[in-house]
C-alpha cells in the first residue's frame, strides 16, 4: 500500500475509497494521506476537503494533521477545525495552538538574543 501511494498518491487514493470495507477503506486512507502528505501535503488536503466530514473521516483528517502540523501549524489548524468528534477537535486545537505559542515564544527569544 505504501509503495502505491509513493508512485501515485492519486491512484492509490482512488484505490482506497473503492474497498468495500469502511475499516479498510480508513485505514487504507490514513496511510494513503500519511504518505501523501510528505510529498504534497496541499494535494492530500484538498483530496480530504472533497469528502463530507464523518467520525471516520476524522481518523484521515487526524492523520493528515500529525503529518503536517510541524510545518504548516495554520493549515493543521484549518483541518482540526473540520474533526467532527467535539473533544478530538478541542484537543487537537488546543495542542496546535499551544505548540505555536511555544514556537512563536521560541523565534522570539531567538530573535531578543541576536540583538
Amino acid at each position: 500500500m505504501a509503495g502505491r501511494a509513493r508512485a501515485t498518491p492519486q491512484a492509490a487514493a482512488e484505490w482506497a475509497e473503492g474497498l468495500s470495507s469502511t475499516d479498510l477503506q480508513v485505514d487504507a486512507m490514513v496511510q494513503v494521506v500519511r504518505t501523501w502528505a510528505r510529498r504534497d501535503h496541499a494535494a492530500a488536503g484538498e483530496w480530504i476537503n472533497q469528502f463530507n466530514p464523518s467520525l471516520d473521516m476524522d481518523t484521515v483528517i487526524q492523520a493528515y494533521i500529525e503529518r503536517i502540523e510541524r510545518r504548516h501549524p495554520d493549515e493543521a489548524l484549518v483541518f482540526a477545525q473540520r474533526v467532527t468528534d467535539q473533544a478530538k477537535r478541542e484537543s487537537t486545537v488546543a495542542r496546535l495552538q499551544d505548540r505555536m505559542e511555544k514556537q512563536r515564544q521560541v523565534t522570539e527569544s531567538r530573535r531578543s538574543t541576536r540583538r
